[in-house]
């Protein structure tokens, strides 16, 4: 996996590893273990989110799934909409609201360009 440590790799493959062969581990058990911090950019965005009263009434996995989202364009991931939505168990119409919303509401949208 290019661009992922090996530590995050072997973290990943064990928690992978403990929920197929319905081992009770939890996510926090592991990256204990590991060397790899599970806290990362979409929690900070879920935070931010709550702070600015951005996630109230919403549907907390379209609002994770934005989240990841966001995280992945910010880190240069290639994840598409449709690729989080699966995973989030959400439609792909929740992840793109919830995406404009957030970007929207967290000012991350890009600076205007100014024109002389």
């Amino acid at each position: 996996m290019r661009g992922r440590s090996i530590a995050a790799i072997a973290a990943a493959a064990l928690y992978a590893a403990c929920r197929n062969s319905e081992t009770p581990r939890t996510l926090r058990e592991i990256a204990e273990i590991s060397l790899v911090d599970k806290k990362g950019l979409a929690i900070n965005i879920l935070r931010e989110a709550k702070k600015k009263r951005a996630a109230s009434g919403k549907d907390p996995m379209g609002l994770v799934a934005a989240a990841l989202y966001i995280a992945c364009l910010l880190n240069n991931e290639k994840k598409t909409q449709k690729d989080i939505a699966e995973a989030a168990a959400v439609t792909e119409v929740t992840v793109r609201n919830r995406y404009k919303a957030l970007k929207r509401q967290l000012g991350l949208e890009p600076a205007p360009a100014i024109t002389f």
